[in-house]
């Protein structure tokens, strides 16, 4: 007998945690378990598409909207494990284990929570009440991306060390390795994420803005911040030099166009781009900041950590005056995320719950 395991998204729009759930759910032994998407909004917000398994889409506006359904497909389906990811959508799945203890229910979360939340305040009843603090202790088991999240979650928020495991994200099958890190008389930048201040695409901008050579910068992602974004590369005279642009279903191509990768996040989870980025041959720029960057950089090799605008802007210079060998650069991270990996740490966790 298939080993039913049920994976619940809020949307298939672009972003990590839906890449990466859509990625393991079409990706398990088929021949061990028998996976299911369940998406609670529509279909028509979907970029990624979901192929050799059953996707059922709710078409529901908010999350909590969807607590009857998903009650109800619980009961109808009996799955044997349910995944879920986001914060809210784990709060909610927690709740909902109360009436189901023949499931397992297993929460990946995918941001260092305590700092998130000092960035994105929410101060709303519903939130202080539907907390992961009052209800993750309910799930089975709690998968954290990095260390940094999974310490979060111990000293933050209660959570028994014994109930989280760490398995870090895959580098899915459509980043392959570039053949060669050629620079042009202009180099080229690329930043891959949602235009939201937690990103610090500003502090990049400021950075940039030390530079003392021409340079292109592309930005992939959309968001709330996109305006105050280029108000401020207006500001800095940088807006001639920037290009924007909302999605790509081939970020890989543009990574192959890239010099280097820019991160300026002030808290991450185990960031994708990041590696994705490096699995290509780029190197990587970054901020330091919690959520698994210290585990995927390795100076020198395949990046730099920076502390401040200053520093951010003379290893830019650094990065582009060093030897860049694709394969070198790529070499940890392509060991270290094997989409095979991965997928098996996710596999042995099912069969692990599945026999308790």
């Amino acid at each position: 007998m298939k080993i039913k395991v049920l994976f619940i998204l809020p949307s298939l729009r672009a972003g990590g945690a839906e890449r990466v759930m859509s990625f393991i759910s079409q990706s398990i032994d088929k021949d061990t378990f028998s996976p299911t998407l369940l998406i609670i909004e529509n279909e028509s917000e979907s970029v990624y598409e979901i192929e050799g398994i059953p996707c059922v889409y709710l078409s529901k506006k908010r999350t909590l909207n969807a607590f009857g359904a998903i009650f109800s497909f619980l009961k109808k389906e009996k799955p044997d494990v349910v995944l879920s990811t986001l914060a809210h959508v784990n709060t909610m799945m927690a709740i909902q284990s109360i009436w189901f203890r023949k499931i397992k229910f297993i929460g990946r979360e995918a941001n260092v929570l305590s700092v998130l939340g000092k960035i994105q305040k929410n101060n709303s009843l519903l939130h202080k009440v539907f907390s992961a603090k009052r209800f993750y202790n309910l799930l089975d088991i709690l998968i954290c991306q990095s260390e940094d999240m999974k310490k979060d979650m111990i000293t933050n928020y209660n959570l028994k060390p014994e109930n989280i495991t760490v398995i870090n994200n895959p580098i899915s099958d459509k980043f392959n390795l570039k053949e060669k890190n050629n620079i042009d008389e202009i180099p080229n930048f690329i930043t891959v994420g949602a235009l939201e201040k937690r990103k610090g695409h500003e502090r990049i901008l400021e950075s940039l803005s030390m530079l003392d050579f021409n340079f292109r910068y592309t930005i992939i992602g959309k968001g709330s911040e996109k305006e105050n974004i280029e108000l401020k590369a207006a500001k800095l005279g940088l807006s001639n030099k920037i290009k924007f642009i909302p999605f790509s279903n081939d970020i890989n191509t543009h990574l192959h166009k890239s010099n280097l990768f820019l991160l300026g996040s002030f808290v991450e989870g185990f960031p994708n781009a990041l590696i994705e980025a490096i699995a290509t041959g780029t190197k990587a720029i970054v901020f330091n900041c919690p959520g698994g960057i210290n585990e995927i950089l390795e100076p020198g090799i395949n990046g730099y950590i920076a502390e401040s605008n200053e520093e951010f802007s003379r290893y830019i210079k650094k990065a582009l005056n060093e030897n860049s060998d694709p394969k070198t650069i790529a070499k940890g991270v392509r060991e270290r995320y094997d989409r095979d990996k991965i997928l098996k740490l996710y596999e042995n966790l099912f069969l692990k719950l599945n026999e308790k």
